[in-house]
């Protein structure tokens, strides 16, 4: 649960700092953008779901 907290935590960071810092580059386009913001973000659901559910099944025994 800590190791996907863990990775959770810094695909979060990193999703959230494409998202808002991402959109200002003139390198990418606006499709890429929002791909790799959203490509991020998965990536944070995926690893964040499973660490809450384990979290909340913990938590009522």
């Amino acid at each position: 649960m800590v190791v996907l907290g863990l990775f959770g935590g810094l695909f979060a960071f990193l999703a959230l700092a494409v998202t808002v810092f991402g959109g200002s580059d003139p390198e990418t386009s606006t499709g890429e953008w929002i791909a790799l913001a959203g490509f991020l973000w998965g990536v944070t659901a995926l690893f964040a779901g499973p660490a809450v559910r384990i979290l909340r099944r913990t938590r009522r025994v």
